[in-house]
């Protein structure tokens, strides 16, 4: 799997690299036009910057959630858990870390999809969070019937 994860980041950056061509620099012409006609600023148009716009960002934070969920997992399953550290703690870590990434698949593939679709941001986002909290009050009502 180290190999495989190896191979993968050697990938991204490779597309990355042959993606990346010669670029010109932008003029304020280039910059979309505001109702009175002055260029927008580049924090208005949207991220132009910042560790979540890069691949290498997101290569990062990938790497990072694979590190963590990893070795929750090896040391729940092995036992050997740091001092202080109980299996019960060691559990609820790997489960929040699949939660958050489980609930973050299903917000982004909702989100994009309604985006790509010709729907504003905030009807994205508000379906998105709709669609995450019917999950929850489900997986609540699941558990109080199955578990009762």
């Amino acid at each position: 799997m180290g190999v495989f994860l190896v191979a993968v980041v050697g990938v991204v950056i490779r597309l990355r690299a042959s993606r990346s061509g010669p670029t010109r620099q932008s003029t304020a012409a280039d910059l979309p036009q505001t109702a009175a006609g002055t260029p927008r600023s580049t924090a208005e148009t949207g991220p132009g910057g910042g560790s979540s716009a890069t691949p290498i960002g997101w290569v990062i934070g990938f790497l990072g959630l694979v590190v963590v969920a990893g070795g929750s997992a090896v040391a729940f399953v092995a036992g050997n858990a740091p001092s202080g550290i109980g299996p019960q703690m060691i559990g609820a870590v790997l489960v929040v870390v699949l939660g958050g990434l489980l609930c973050s698949y299903l917000f982004s593939g909702v989100y994009l999809s309604l985006r790509s679709h010709g729907r504003k941001s905030a009807e994205a986002t508000g379906v998105a969070l709709w669609l995450l909290g019917l999950l929850v009050v489900s997986v609540i009502a699941a558990r109080l019937v199955f578990l009762a």
